[in-house]
């Protein structure tokens, strides 16, 4: 370990989507916070993800998850507004909905759609050769109410927000072990020092898992390997 101590209110470890929105709000709100982050920035898992604003199917999501998605979706087209105007980097969002082919259980579906208050639609043939000519005939569910985003964009403009907002920033910061001390977590060890926190917030996503251990907290949280592709096509493709 290197470097000089640095202090304050709130740590973040990870700058991800979770870790960087949380560092713009709590700058907002005056708050002393540092981020810290392994590599650079809005790089990893946050930047590859598929930008769906749902669970793809979240009637067999745990039912916080579910909630917090739902939630989440009717803020989100104020928040990147308001992230275009500040930076004037479009994120891209589109209500576009979410087609489930061949869903077995449609009946769960509707439960889920009625307890949420939320619209699915069955479609039949006809009805989704209508919708979607590319897709072959059968039946599909659809979730009007579902957004997507272009996850790179999005990643820019919150960097670019965090950046200006005051937050103090710690990239390759390598891989972090959390300080304990007086029965509770006091900061975060970096290859560039000490970053000390009244608070600190675990934002490693699926990193989390090891991070905790190394204090001895159990959780099932653990990376997965994933691959996703860019193309780039003809506009309506599908």
């Amino acid at each position: 370990m290197q470097g000089k101590t640095r202090e304050a209110d709130v740590v973040i470890v990870g700058a991800g989507v979770i870790g960087l929105l949380l560092a713009r709000e709590l700058a907002a709100a005056g708050v002393d916070v540092t981020l810290v982050e392994r590599h650079a920035l809005a790089r990893e898992a946050s930047r590859a993800a598929g930008g769906i604003l749902s669970p793809l199917c979240p009637w067999r999501a745990p039912g916080p998850v579910a909630v917090l998605a739902a939630w989440s979706q009717d803020r989100y087209p104020d928040l990147l507004e308001g992230l275009r105007r500040e930076t004037g980097i479009d994120s891209e969002f589109r209500r576009s909905g979410m087609l489930l082919l061949d869903e077995p259980d449609v009946d769960a579906a509707r439960r889920w759609a009625v307890e949420r208050g939320d619209t699915l639609e069955a479609l039949d043939s006809a009805d989704l050769e209508r919708l979607e000519p590319a897709v072959a005939a059968g039946q599909a569910l659809r979730l009007p109410s579902v957004g997507q985003l272009r996850n790179p964009c999005y990643m820019e403009a919150l960097e670019k927000s965090v950046r200006a907002s005051g937050a103090r920033i710690v990239e390759f910061a390598g891989a972090c072990r959390l300080m304990e001390g007086d029965g509770r977590i006091k900061g975060a060890l970096t290859d560039q020092g000490l970053v000390a926190g009244r608070r600190v917030v675990l934002a490693a996503g699926a990193w989390s898992g090891e991070i905790l251990a190394q204090v001895g907290v159990r959780s099932s949280i653990e990376p997965v390997l994933g691959q996703i592709v860019w193309y780039r096509v003809a506009p309506d493709l599908v």
